[in-house]
C-alpha cells in the first residue's frame, strides 16, 4: 500500500496547461458553452483570472507567479483537471510499475501494488 500527496499542488500546477487541458475539455467535439462564449474568449478569462492575481500578506501588496493562489475558487478545479489529465496519461505506466488500485482525492492518493510485479 502507498499513501502520498502531491506537494503544495495548487501553487504548482502549469497555469497555461492547464488553461488548455480545460479548453478542450469544454469545447470537445465542437461544443459551446455559456451561450455562446468562444473558446478564445474562455482562455483569454482563465489567463485574467491566473496570471493577474495579486494578494496581500502583512501589508504588503504580492503577485501570485506559479501556480493558483491559494484560496482563489479556481484552485480546487486547476487541481482536479491537471491531476485528472495526468492520470489519463500516465495510468497505463503506472499499471507496467506494478500499480493495481489508484485512488485520488485532489492531491491525496491511495495506491496499491500487485504484489506478484517485484
Amino acid at each position: 500500500m502507498l499513501s502520498f500527496d502531491v506537494e503544495s499542488l495548487f501553487t504548482n500546477v502549469p497555469k497555461l496547461e492547464t488553461i488548455e487541458q480545460i479548453l478542450d475539455l469544454a469545447y470537445k467535439m465542437g461544443r459551446t458553452l455559456f451561450h455562446g462564449l468562444k473558446r478564445d474568449e474562455l482562455k483569454h478569462l482563465l489567463i485574467v483570472c491566473t496570471q493577474e492575481s495579486h494578494f496581500q500578506f502583512n501589508g504588503e501588496y504580492f503577485d501570485q507567479t506559479d501556480g493558483v493562489a491559494m484560496g482563489s475558487p479556481l484552485g480546487p478545479l486547476f487541481a482536479n483537471i491537471f491531476m485528472s489529465e495526468f492520470e489519463k496519461k500516465h495510468m497505463v505506466e503506472l499499471k507496467k510499475l506494478g500499480i493495481s488500485f489508484w485512488k485520488r482525492y485532489v492531491d491525496d492518493i491511495f495506491a496499491t501494488l500487485n504484489h506478484n510485479h517485484f
